[in-house]
């Protein structure tokens, strides 16, 4: 299964590959790619209730392998609709970067913690505005960092 034309930032779509770094919910959300079914491996996927073999997608950071299917399910025929492909080098910047801003400012306690990324365009300036969900084992947010303006400084929202 390889990424929509239209996600592969003018380049020929490669491959989806377990691990890869991809926005998906519509470009909202940053997050890898968890799972890839093969059907050799993974056998039949009638109960998914997909139009192909299905692809897992996570949002939480950092990437941690996984050893079944986990995630938020999509197939081939939705990829295009959900925005998701490959982040370009200069966006992985961006996030790498927002990512350490973020533990930077993060409470001690929580800098350790997983979080989930999102990411919005700020049409005024043309850059991502970073939302950053640290949370605890059971999902539930513990701190939220977001970045609202152009000059790219983070603010502290605890929830």
């Amino acid at each position: 299964m390889k990424y929509p034309k239209q996600c592969s930032l003018g380049a020929e779509p490669e491959e989806i590959r377990v691990g890869d770094l991809v926005w998906w919910n519509e470009g909202t959300r940053v997050g890898h790619v968890r799972w890839v079914w093969e059907s050799g491996r993974d056998g039949d996927y009638s109960w998914a209730d997909t139009a192909g073999p299905p692809i897992f997608l996570s949002n939480e950071h950092p990437y941690r392998f996984a050893t079944e299917p986990e995630g938020v399910i999509h197939d081939e025929s939705c990829l295009e609709d959900e925005g998701i492909g490959p982040l370009s080098d200069h966006e992985r910047g961006e996030l790498e970067w927002a990512m350490s801003e973020a533990k930077g400012r993060v409470a001690p306690e929580h800098r350790n913690r997983p979080f989930r990324a999102s990411a919005f365009m700020d049409m005024d300036c043309g850059e991502e505005d970073w939302h950053f969900d640290f949370i605890d084992e059971e999902g539930r947010i513990l701190e939220t960092i977001n970045s609202y303006d152009g000059k790219k400084d983070l603010q502290h929202h605890p929830s």
